[in-house]
């Protein structure tokens, strides 16, 4: 799944494809069902890494963090009052798009990752 939306957002994304984001993170939001809600972390994971792999676009990449950072940053806080083995996966997904969004925005306030950075250097190692 994730190779075919990152394939697909190369194509249609974001001018023919603009409800995604609204829908992956209304739809993270509302969801009970942990598949429905990893399947939108692995689509919105594919969203940043076509960003950061194929095209290293900064000011695409800048407003797809500034769209989805504060909804992941609260969900993440959501995962570790209550972590356990799918907690977990959906935390790692959400350091990857933490990494994809980064690797190439140098330039980004740092300030508003503090919650990813504290997350990501308390678990490099467990």
């Amino acid at each position: 799944m994730f190779e075919i939306i990152k394939y697909i957002v190369g194509f249609d994304f974001p001018d023919k494809w603009r409800s995604i984001l609204p829908n992956l993170v209304e739809k993270t939001k509302t969801s009970d069902n942990f598949q429905e809600v990893y399947g939108c972390l692995l689509a919105l994971s594919a969203i940043f890494r076509y960003y950061k792999d194929v095209l290293g676009h900064k000011p695409q990449l800048e407003q797809l963090v500034n769209e989805t950072f504060p909804f992941l940053e609260m969900f993440a806080e959501k995962l570790l009052a209550d972590y356990g083995l799918q907690a977990a996966s959906a935390m790692h997904i959400i350091l990857k798009i933490f990494a994809s969004a980064t690797y190439v925005n140098e330039y980004f306030d740092i300030g508003s990752f503090n919650l990813f950075l504290d997350l990501d250097s308390s678990t490099s190692f467990r």
